[in-house]
């Protein structure tokens, strides 16, 4: 698409060859609450995929430290239990806090990008 094709694009601001996707015409954006909603569904589509579910039994052999056998045996359930759900909350929190810093970073150094873009132009 060359540069001023007024057909698909309205308003854009250049800036080194770059443009938002918010500026396309006819590109319909999903509302705000709809988001979480989509990004939900979607962690739920990939953890049912085939290729997950059949590595969640070593994960959570390897988040335990505790071997597969253990885990479907009859001795100490409830100290088994206990240990999971430990061992996996700090797992969850670890892998959570990894990537919320990863998203909030990728999207400072954005923003910082479009404002110095914005003050360039």
């Amino acid at each position: 698409m060359a540069y001023g094709d007024e057909d698909n694009r309205a308003n854009i601001v250049y800036c080194n060859g770059c443009y938002s996707s918010d500026d396309i015409v006819g590109a319909e954006q999903p509302s705000h609450a709809d988001k979480p909603i989509m990004a939900f569904g979607g962690g739920v589509l990939l953890f049912f995929s085939p290729c997950v579910l059949l590595l969640i039994p070593s994960y959570v052999s390897y988040i335990t430290g505790i071997s597969f056998e253990d885990l479907t045996g009859e001795q100490d359930r409830g100290r088994i239990r206990k240990t999971t759900l430990k061992s996996s909350k700090f797992f969850i929190a670890g892998f959570s806090l990894i990537f919320i810093l990863l998203g909030a970073s990728s999207s400072f150094l954005g923003r910082l990008e479009r404002h110095c873009c914005a003050e360039v132009i």
